[in-house]
């Protein structure tokens, strides 16, 4: 068996493992004030989440508020669908699929059928993202050699890996900065994994976390301002938040310290947190174990307002947050 069989099917036994714990998380650490009307500025929240008896994953949507659940792109074969991204103009979905024999990059047009590949080639794309513009996509590569970023152009369908003669560690969940001019993602370049920003021209990534704690899977805000990302400092997977030069960190998710939510990146585990900013940068949506299993929440970027919007059986993961325009 491969090395890339491996890591699948060691993916699959972490969240197989997840999803048949029980209930044990108590509500009264999260609001219970009634839900406020939902706009179409606060556009929709999208997940992974495995349906039924199904055995690998399908793509979701809810409101803000964990209502008027849709499923996008359903379960086909393998592994499934995984990690949703929104088109900037919000009229595509981006994500994972394993319909091709191994996690390449596709994309469905939001009323459409049909699915269209993007990638190609030897190895694993994931952690798909579309440029500011619309015309790149930065994702993540797996294979042999370790995992690296590469940025493709849409149209031409041609990749290129700016970073892969700058460390020769892993680099993984890459994100843009809203201007397009910056990668934010994390690395194990210096030790434990560190939250990074590389621009083109730079001769190495800055590290912006700095902490001795895993940083992992981060999110920038809409202005620019703020990067959202998890940390196991405190030895549970929480979520903090810090300023874009790496200032100011501060942990949002205290309250929800938990025997079940205790954590130690490692294994296959971090691929299933993801945390994504609201449009309008005023609340960020992230994952919890607190319940047993993955559950997904939101929470006011000052750390006011958490809530929890999904109460199910399955675990809720990758979550990404756009507004949808239909063709």
């Amino acid at each position: 068996m491969g090395m890339i069989t491996l890591f699948a099917a060691a993916l699959m036994c972490t969240i197989l493992s997840t999803d048949s714990l029980g209930s044990l998380f108590t509500e009264e650490r999260i609001s219970k004030a009634p839900a406020p009307a939902v706009s179409t500025a606060e556009g929709g929240i999208y997940f992974s989440r495995k349906v039924g008896k199904d055995r690998g994953w399908s793509i979701l949507s809810v409101d803000p508020e964990g209502g008027d659940e849709r499923t996008e792109v359903p379960f086909t074969s393998g592994m499934g669908e995984y990690n949703p991204a929104l088109s900037p103009d919000g009229g595509t979905i981006l994500f994972n699929t394993y319909r091709y024999g191994g996690w390449k990059l596709a994309s469905r047009k939001l009323g459409k059928s049909s699915v269209t590949r993007l990638s190609f080639g030897d190895g694993y794309d994931t952690n798909g993202v579309y440029s500011p513009d619309g015309k790149q996509i930065l994702f993540e590569k797996s294979d042999r050699s370790g995992v690296d970023i590469l940025i493709m152009d849409v149209a031409a369908q041609k990749e290129r890996n700016p970073i892969r003669d700058l460390t020769a560690s892993d680099e993984r969940v890459p994100v843009w900065t809203p201007d397009g001019q910056s990668v934010v993602f994390f690395s194990d370049k210096d030790g434990p994994n560190q939250i990074y920003q590389w621009s083109e021209g730079d001769d190495e990534p800055r590290n912006l976390s700095a902490s001795k704690g895993n940083d992992f899977a981060p999110a920038v805000s809409p202005d620019g301002t703020t990067i959202a990302f998890y940390s196991d400092r405190a030895g549970y997977a929480d979520l903090f938040v810090m300023s874009l030069n790496g200032s100011g960190q501060v942990n949002l998710t205290e309250p929800l310290h938990d025997s079940d939510n205790k954590y130690t990146f490692g294994g296959r585990s971090y691929w299933v947190y993801k945390a994504a900013w609201s449009p309008d940068g005023s609340k960020i949506v992230f994952m919890s174990r607190v319940d047993g299993d993955y559950e997904l929440y939101t929470v006011g970027a000052d750390g006011s307002d958490l809530r929890r919007i999904t109460h199910t059986t399955a675990s809720e993961l990758t979550p990404a947050w756009g507004v949808s325009v239909m063709p």
